[in-house]
């Protein structure tokens, strides 16, 4: 193994074997870069490896050839001739484009630079250097290339860019037309509505009028009438009755489609409304011998519905099954889901074509016309009751074969009371808003309710809130207030309400349930507390005045 010392010896000895000529020789041997010696007579001197690799010429091919050799001929022999008398005459010349001549006439472009080498006054030799440019050359080209597809999809950019303006301004000048449009559609809808509203509030008086008048006379009220008379005093009044509804049917769904409905929501039990409703057709589903079946997954099934709404959908449902139905059954069901209860109405009836089930739930459509001893409606039942059912944000559809049955189906979805009381206040925040006005919430909370409920009884509590939610309910002097009772609490809307007058209106309400809890002897035991909160005196936010109250 050698030592450091060995090493030092070993450098020195290298150091002082590499003479002069030699180092000289070793550094133009490794240039990358072609170096030829030209004699002042202009033939080649000598040449170093990189030329002869190069060229791909021998070293004897070029010493003592005419530099033009290794030149393309003709123009760049001009140029050359010209550069070598610039380096004679000024010493030297750098970086000047040439084209050499291979062995096999591969032209070679490179970068040239000469400088002359002296010997005392006399020049003895031009020193020349070439570096290959075909790599940097072909690098500049495909940077020129890259530059010209810039250029291009420049180019193609600010093309695209004024079509994207031209379809912008397209589309901007469209969409003002459709706003135009649209805006004119909903005007001439709202006259139509006006219309119709108008129209049938000035008939409504008149019919009543009419009603009551000959209703008088049929009871004998203004004398004795005879059979016959009777009979057309009677078939006046089913006219007058059929009018009226009508008009109703008319009223509604002008009001659905002007959005001018407000759901008076109520816990309600849907499975007694159903069998509420189907009651009134009993005498009439007899007659034509058909049956009733229930299908109902609970015995009671409560959701917060506006029940008169609700109610006037099973009508709907039902009169269509009754005039549409001669023979078989009616079926109404009630089913619980998670979400959801889905109701149900179905027949076994002469059914609906497949090409006019789409156009079932719109206005004034009539079905089934071949059928001539089908009494025909208004064609709004339908249409009046998918706008309800939507108010409530449920679903309605129907199913039908013909000659088979339908069934009409409809979910309404499970509110908890806070989630509906929320949704009161976001509209009621809305409309307050919108009308610049106030919007007031009380809470009347049960206090110690748990230890009430453990000392009461769980059926004794709960029907003690609904006592008071019932009374609350009773004293509410305006149509738009409206309360939702909690499991503990009482929760209570008041639109167009300011601060000072739901205080008022609170403490009112609060001397009544003292005054119940009083007689019935319950008022050491229970305690009720309140609580106030107005838009937008103490927020003006839902979120902020729902936190107000703790909800």
């Amino acid at each position: 193994m050698r030592s450091k010392s060995d090493d030092l010896s070993m450098k020195e000895k290298t150091r002082r074997t590499l003479k002069p000529k030699s180092y000289t020789e070793s550094i133009i041997s490794s240039m990358t870069d072609a170096l030829i010696v030209v004699n002042p007579d202009s033939t080649v001197r000598s040449v170093n490896k990189a030329t002869l690799d190069l060229l791909d010429y021998k070293e004897d091919e070029l010493i003592s050839q005419p530099i033009k050799k290794i030149f393309l001929q003709g123009e760049e022999e001009r140029i050359l001739h010209k550069y070598f008398q610039k380096i004679m005459e000024q010493g030297a010349a750098y970086n000047i484009g040439l084209i050499f001549l291979a062995k096999d006439g591969k032209q070679i472009p490179v970068n040239f630079s000469g400088a002359v080498m002296w010997e005392g006054e006399k020049i003895i030799s031009i020193v020349c250097v070439a570096r290959d440019m075909r790599q940097v050359m072909a690098n500049i080209s495909d940077l020129e290339n890259k530059d010209r597809d810039l250029e291009e999809r420049s180019k193609d950019l600010i093309r695209m860019r004024r079509a994207m303006l031209h379809i912008m301004d397209d589309l901007k000048d469209a969409k003002d037309e459709l706003e135009r449009a649209n805006k004119e559609l909903q005007k001439i809808d709202q006259l139509k509505s006006d219309f119709v509203s108008t129209v049938s509030h000035e008939l409504r008086t008149p019919l009543t009028v009419t009603r009551e008048a000959i209703s008088q006379v049929l009871d004998g009220v203004c004398g004795q009438t005879n059979k016959k008379q009777k009979q057309f005093l009677s078939m006046s009044i089913k006219g007058i009755d059929r009018l009226a509804r009508l008009i109703d049917n008319l009223l509604d769904i002008s009001k659905i489609e002007a959005r001018k409905i407000k759901l008076k929501r109520e816990l309600t039990d849907i499975v007694s409304l159903a069998k509420e409703v189907n009651s009134n057709f009993a005498l009439a589903f007899q007659n034509k011998g058909l049956d009733t079946k229930y299908n109902f997954s609970k015995d009671k099934i409560e959701l917060y519905v506006d029940k008169d709404r609700i109610a006037q959908v099973f009508v709907n449902l039902l009169s269509n099954t009754l005039k549409f139905t001669s023979a078989g059954y009616i079926e109404i069901s009630v089913i619980d889901k998670e979400n959801v209860v889905e109701c149900a109405v179905s027949d076994t009836g002469i059914g609906i074509p497949d090409e006019e089930l789409p156009k079932v739930f719109s206005k004034f459509e009539q079905f089934s016309l071949e059928f001539e001893s089908v009494k025909k409606g208004t064609g709004l039942g339908l249409a009046i009751s998918k706008g309800i059912v939507e108010l409530h944000r449920g679903k309605i559809w129907v199913e039908s074969k013909l000659g088979q049955g339908t069934k009409i189906s409809f979910t309404l979805p499970k509110y908890s009371p806070k989630r509906l009381f929320k949704e009161y206040i976001t509209n009621g925040m809305a409309e307050a808003i919108k009308e610049g006005s106030s919007l007031s919430i009380i809470i009347f909370k049960v206090k110690n309710y748990d230890a009430l409920q453990e000392k009461l009884g769980q059926d004794k509590i709960a029907s003690i809130v609904h006592n008071l939610e019932q009374l609350i309910k009773t004293n509410l002097r305006r149509k738009a207030d409206i309360s939702i009772k909690d499991t503990r609490s009482i929760l209570v809307a008041l639109p167009g309400t300011d601060k000072k007058g739901a205080w008022s209106t609170a403490e009112r309400l609060k001397s009544s349930l003292d005054d119940y809890l009083s007689k019935e002897g319950l008022a050491k035991e229970i305690e009720v507390d309140l609580i106030v909160a107005s838009f937008p005196e103490d927020a003006n936010t839902k979120e902020g005045l729902l936190n107000k109250v703790q909800l």
